[in-house]
């Protein structure tokens, strides 16, 4: 999982994660070295906390839009066509698109 990258650049310390979502640090500590799992239901929490997907939190890098070249009309037209949870979903990949080429410009800078 990617929970330690993603909470140190939010700059939380793991005892500030684990009173948000309601856990033992120490729960949250195996959470972060792997040592134990979360279940989907936490997972989905620890999205919700940090603002990315499940796919991010485990380090996953999706796909799905990479080679997209959709007019902006057709990409609001699909949009409205999805439920509001599904809405919320595709906010949170492009919120980690975002963050993932900031992060590769930080690195190029540096």
């Amino acid at each position: 999982m990617d929970l330690k990258n993603i909470r140190k650049s939010r700059h939380l310390s793991q005892q500030d994660v684990a009173n948000a979502i309601g856990i033992p640090v120490r729960t949250f500590c195996g959470y972060e070295r792997e040592e134990r799992e979360p279940t989907l239901e936490m997972l989905g929490k620890l999205a919700d906390f940090f603002g990315v997907t499940v796919d991010e939190l485990l380090g996953r890098s999706p796909q799905l839009f990479d080679d997209a070249r959709v007019e902006r009309p057709e990409v609001l037209d699909l949009f409205e066509q999805l439920s509001s949870a599904e809405q919320q979903q595709v906010i949170g990949y492009m919120k980690g698109l975002i963050y993932q080429h900031d992060e590769a410009k930080r690195r190029n800078l540096a």
